[in-house]
């Protein structure tokens, strides 16, 4: 590599190479304030480590008897469910409404 060059090779390397610790804290806090920082942030992360572990997951993603789905509807039919689903007083979801339709079908298939 020619001296040419050197100049604009070395700046490229310095523009790419991550900032160091001095120009990122600057003359900023304390190292024994960034020591305390950094163990109340431990802290923290160890207190939700230790969130309610006997808590059990409910809902239909955990229970067995549920299997997740795909399906396309037009956005449109969509948007009128949802309305519809959200003036419904029984608190119904899309699933809950798919459940219930395909069953029906289900059933009427049988006789």
């Amino acid at each position: 590599m020619t001296d040419k060059f050197k100049g604009v090779f070395d700046a490229r390397k310095k523009r790419d190479a991550p900032p160091t610790l001095v120009e990122v804290l600057g003359s900023g806090p304390a190292p024994t304030e960034l020591e305390a920082k950094e163990s109340r942030a431990k802290g923290i992360l160890r207190a939700a480590d230790r969130a309610p572990a006997d808590r059990k997951r409910g809902g239909r993603r955990s229970d067995p008897d549920y299997e997740p789905i795909t399906v396309f509807v037009r956005k449109e039919t969509y948007r009128k469910v949802k309305i519809a689903l959200l003036e419904d007083e029984r608190n119904k979801q899309a699933g809950d409404l798919i459940e219930e339709l395909l069953s029906k079908w289900i059933d009427e298939r049988q006789i």
